[in-house]
C-alpha cells in the first residue's frame, strides 16, 4: 500500500478524534449547568462552544453519509437505523431515571424539569422531537438527532438534484439561521415546527458537498467563510471560541484524507470515535442522575460519572452489536462503520 492510500484510509481516524473532542465540548457545556457562577471548573472546554461544536458535528455527518453513498446506496436508511437507534432508545430511557420517584428534577442549579408526558417520550422516540413536541428536559441535546435523522432521509433524494441546487439549500438554511437573532424565539432545543433542521440543515449540507469537492479547496473556504458569518451576525448562543471551533473543524476534515495515522493507534482513535456518540447522549441524564439522586456537586465528579456512563453503554452497544448486525448484508464495512452520527 503506498503512503497516498495509506493517508486516505486513515481520514476517518482522524474525524473519530476530532468527534470525540466535539462530544468532550458539549459535555464540557453542559457541566457549567450545575455549577454556580464564578465557579465553574478550571479545566473546562465550555468555551470552545457547544453550539460551534453541534454545526461541526453536521459537518462530519454530512461528509460521512455522502461517503456511505458513494459506496453503497443499497440498505443506506437500515445502516444508519441499526447505527443510531439502540443507544438513542437507552438515552431516552436511561433520561427517566431521575423521575424514578414522579418528582420534578433540576437541570442543573437553576432550571426545574418536569417529568415528560407519554406523548413526548414517543415523539421523541419517533424523532418527532421539536415537531410534534420538544425533546425530553433530561436530555435536550437530543434535538440534534432529529435533525440529523431527516437529513439521513433526504440524502438519498439529494443525489438526484443538481449540486447548485443542494448549495442553494444550503444558503437559504444559512441566511436562516444567521436571521434567528431577529426572530424572537427560544433556545433551539424548544423550537417546533422542524425549525431547527431549517436553521442547522446547511452545516450537514456543506458536508455533504465537501465531500463531493472534497478536492476543491476554493467550496472548502466557502465553507469557512458562510459558516463564519453566518456564526458572527447568530451569535447569540455563541461563545469565546466558537468561529475558530468551527474553522478548525472544517480545516481538519479537509485535509483529514492527507493526514497519516500510524496503525498501532487506529483502533484508539476508532474506539474514540465510538464513544463519542454516547457520550453525546448520556452526559447530560448522567449529569442529572447522580445530581439530584446521588447530590453529587462536584462538576469534576459529575463529569467523570457522564464519562463513566458513555464507556458502560458504548461497551453494552459492542455486546449486542453482533446480534443487531446477524444480517451481514446490513453492515457496512470499514471504514465507514465507525463513523459517528
Amino acid at each position: 500500500m503506498n503512503e497516498k492510500t495509506a493517508s486516505t484510509d486513515s481520514r476517518w481516524q482522524v474525524l473519530a478524534l476530532l468527534r470525540f473532542f466535539l462530544a468532550l465540548i458539549v459535555a464540557s457545556s453542559h457541566i457549567v449547568l450545575f455549577t454556580p457562577r464564578g465557579k465553574e471548573p478550571t479545566i473546562s472546554l465550555h468555551q470552545l462552544g457547544a453550539i460551534s461544536a453541534v454545526i461541526a458535528f453536521l459537518v462530519i455527518s454530512g461528509y460521512s453519509i455522502a461517503h456511505s453513498l458513494a459506496r453503497r446506496r443499497e440498505g443506506f436508511l437500515r445502516r444508519r437505523i441499526l447505527r443510531i437507534y439502540p443507544l438513542y432508545l437507552l438515552s431516552l430511557l436511561f433520561a427517566l431515571l431521575p423521575y424514578y420517584d414522579g418528582r420534578s428534577v433540576a437541570v442543573g442549579i437553576r432550571t426545574i424539569a418536569e417529568r415528560p408526558t407519554a406523548l413526548t417520550f414517543v415523539s421523541n422516540v419517533f424523532m418527532l422531537q421539536n415537531v410534534a413536541t420538544p425533546p425530553l428536559n433530561s436530555n435536550p441535546p437530543v434535538w440534534t438527532l432529529g435533525v440529523e435523522f431527516f437529513c439521513y432521509l433526504a440524502a438519498p433524494l439529494l443525489l438526484r438534484i443538481p449540486l447548485f441546487a443542494t448549495a442553494g439549500l444550503a444558503i437559504v438554511s444559512a441566511t436562516a439561521y444567521a436571521s434567528f437573532p431577529w426572530l424572537n424565539q427560544p433556545y433551539y432545543s424548544q423550537l417546533k415546527y422542524a425549525l431547527p433542521l431549517a436553521l442547522f440543515a446547511w452545516a450537514w449540507l456543506a458536508g455533504f458537498l465537501m465531500y463531493r469537492f472534497q478536492k476543491s479547496w476554493v467550496f472548502f473556504t466557502a465553507v469557512i467563510v458562510v459558516g463564519c458569518a453566518a456564526m458572527s451576525v447568530n451569535h447569540v448562543y455563541g461563545n469565546r471560541y466558537s468561529l475558530l471551533t468551527y474553522s478548525a473543524s472544517v480545516l481538519l476534515i479537509y485535509q483529514s484524507p492527507k493526514i497519516p495515522v500510524p496503525r498501532k493507534l487506529r483502533g484508539v482513535l476508532n474506539y474514540l470515535g465510538d464513544l463519542s456518540y454516547p457520550l453525546y447522549l448520556f452526559n447530560i441524564p448522567a449529569y442529572l442522575l447522580f445530581f439530584n439522586v446521588y447530590d453529587m456537586t462536584n462538576p469534576y465528579r459529575l463529569f467523570v460519572s457522564g464519562m463513566m456512563a458513555s464507556i458502560a453503554f458504548e461497551f453494552l452497544e459492542r455486546l449486542a452489536k453482533p446480534m443487531l448486525t446477524r444480517n451481514r448484508k446490513l453492515v457496512p464495512t470499514a471504514p465507514i462503520q465507525n463513523q459517528q452520527l
